[in-house]
């Protein structure tokens, strides 16, 4: 029995009031488990392009910066993006192998740095797992090629987004999560993204980039 198991078992012990009602509550939450009901979600229409422009109209609500390109454009448009906004050639990435072919394009021009964020990198460039469209929403799994900090630390984050991955809510997410992970597995974060880093703490006043990237740009692929 691991550590967990121990230490679940002794919390079921403590908290169970009679032998029956525990037996109950084991076979509800199994149950549950197994047909994973679905909580009420916006209507949209099962439409592809239905959802994509959905997402782009609510991650454009969100102050997300949208462009669309072919891949073949794609290290050029990064390229503008950097001097559109007088940023240093100059961009922080995990060792992602969906963007080797680019990390490659890229240094012909610019300076690529491999690996997690010292909090120095002004910008960093990640590869989106999947697009929510009910709240123009990024979903971002870590890992040991897409390093969570990279998510929140630069002041401009840029991240690729394909279009074939954007789904209309976020039950669909954790399906997709499932089928890539396996029942009962799980990335250790999965980053929701909407919009750049805001607060309004101080006197109801919106402030970007509070905690985090002042400027979300996403390309979709």
């Amino acid at each position: 029995m691991s550590m967990r198991s121990d230490i679940l078992k002794k919390i079921r012990k403590q908290t169970a009031k009679d032998g029956k009602a525990e037996v109950l509550r084991v076979k509800e939450v199994a149950t549950r488990l197994e047909k994973r009901p679905r909580g009420i979600v916006p209507a949209l229409p099962n439409v592809k392009m239905v959802i994509i422009n959905k997402f782009i109209e609510e991650a454009e609500k969100a102050d997300a910066i949208i462009t669309s390109c072919d891949r073949a454009n794609l290290a050029s448009d990064i390229i503008e993006i950097l001097q559109d906004n007088d940023l240093p050639n100059s961009i922080c990435m995990g060792n992602d192998p969906r963007l080797k072919k680019l990390k490659q394009e890229l240094t012909k021009d610019i300076k690529i740095n491999i690996g997690t964020s010292d909090g120095d990198d002004l910008v960093c460039l990640t590869q989106a797992d999947i697009g929510i469209s009910e709240s123009g929403t990024l979903g971002i799994l870590s890992g040991p090629a897409s390093p969570t900090t990279n998510n929140f630390l630069p002041k401009h984050h840029i991240v690729i987004l394909n279009k074939k991955d954007i789904v209309r809510h976020y039950e669909d997410l954790w399906d997709n999560v499932r089928i890539d992970y396996g029942d009962g597995e799980m990335p250790r974060t999965v980053n929701l993204i909407t919009g750049p880093s805001r607060s309004g703490d101080i006197e109801q006043t919106l402030i970007l980039g509070a905690h985090g990237p002042t400027k979300l740009h996403i390309i979709l692929l």
